[in-house]
């Protein structure tokens, strides 16, 4: 299938980087491409899903795989148990 690639803004990142998964998410994620048309490095733009209100928590769902390796390491803290 080709090289893989993984966003990670342990190190380095805008204010995304505080953006995290929800079970019940309110963001979607989606590719956008500025500068280029690599596939491989597109710029990720999130776009609400519904009304988001002050002081509310952000957070976009996981696909899987996504889902299933993160259920290795992580459990769901909001009570709907996905993660």
């Amino acid at each position: 299938d080709g090289e893989v690639y993984c966003i990670d803004a342990r190190y380095y990142g805008n204010i995304s980087r505080f953006i995290n998964h929800l079970c019940d998410p309110n963001l979607i994620p989606v590719r956008v491409f500025l500068l280029h048309q690599d596939l491989r490095f597109p710029r990720i733009a999130f776009f609400s899903s519904r009304d988001i209100h002050s002081g509310q928590e952000l957070g976009f769902g996981l696909r899987r795989p996504l889902l299933d390796i993160k259920s290795k390491y992580f459990t769901c803290q909001c009570g709907l148990g996905e993660v």
